[in-house]
């Protein structure tokens, strides 16, 4: 169905859709049947025979046999009538692995629904898909401070940190510090933003914390981005991360926390690329000084 003119986004809406509805017919035809859905996903695991799936879905051998006809009927399976196996084909594990990034991404929208205007999506590849099984341990608008105690508290139990911050919390550098004065660690990292290397500049206060936990440290810890950050990402111990988002309303904080390793390598990647892309704190200090 062609949408009127006054409606159409041509940035949007191209016709590639709605141009094939045969191919929406079968979509269709896939999402509608879990059984369908569910023995794609066993054959992109690898070939099974009738009786593995039988055994696997739980369905009749009738509601099987219909099922195995359709999906090869759309080449999407093929079958070994050798040993009556099937297996997928590059079609359908194609179909698969988007069909399953988009119910990845449906569950996310639908579960975390109350706090996906905060999170950063399309930020240096971050999906939503990606947080399928994240957890949102902290979304407190009563108390602003709830989110920077639950990352200091993440912080100061953990043997590594690689943050990216927008902001300069003296909690989360007080652990820090106490943690590398027992020489516990020495080789955390933190990226400032553009907004929080003001502030680590300009703050007397903030600024006699990290200068203190830079002398206790034989490399630089804290360094600069002239670029913005649309939240906070701190990676823990390099299995996990949490991402620090904010509402529109003062104190409406969310904390974000996963060991998906699609979210953690997003975060080691994306540390590592803002990281080369950054200079140290101290450089910026002696230069503001000049």
């Amino acid at each position: 169905m062609n949408l009127p003119e006054e409606e159409t986004d041509p940035e949007r809406i191209d016709g590639r859709v709605t141009e094939y509805p045969g191919a929406i017919e079968d979509a269709v035809f896939l999402i509608r049947s879990e059984h369908r859905i569910h023995i794609l996903q066993l054959l992109s695991e690898g070939p099974h025979t009738r009786d593995a799936l039988l055994n696997a879905t739980g369905v009749s051998r009738v509601t099987l046999s219909r099922i195995l006809s359709d999906l090869e009927e759309r080449s999407w399976i093929d079958r070994s009538y050798a040993n009556d196996e099937f297996s997928i084909t590059d079609v359908g594990a194609a179909i698969y692995e988007e069909l399953a990034e988009l119910i990845e991404t449906v569950h996310v929208g639908n579960e975390k629904s109350h706090v996906t205007g905060q999170l950063p999506i399309g930020w240096r590849g971050l999906q939503l898909r990606h947080l399928v099984d994240s957890e949102v341990v902290v979304d407190d608008a009563v108390d602003p401070m709830a989110a920077s105690r639950a990352v200091a508290d993440a912080i100061a139990d953990s043997r590594s940190v690689r943050a990216l911050a927008s902001t300069a919390t003296q909690l989360s550098m007080k652990n820090g510090l106490a943690a590398s004065r027992n020489g516990a660690r020495t080789d955390d990292e933190v990226v400032f933003d553009a907004d929080a290397t003001t502030v680590c500049l300009e703050n007397d206060s903030v600024r006699d914390q990290w200068t203190a936990l830079e002398s206790a440290t034989e490399s630089p810890t804290f360094f600069s981005s002239d670029q913005p950050f649309p939240c906070e990402v701190y990676l823990v111990d390099d299995d996990t991360a949490f991402l620090m988002t904010w509402g529109e309303t003062e104190g409406d904080t969310t904390v974000i926390k996963s060991e998906n390793s699609r979210v953690v390598e997003w975060a080691r990647i994306t540390f590592r690329n803002v990281r080369s892309e950054s200079v140290e704190l101290g450089e910026r200090e002696r230069a503001s000084a000049t």
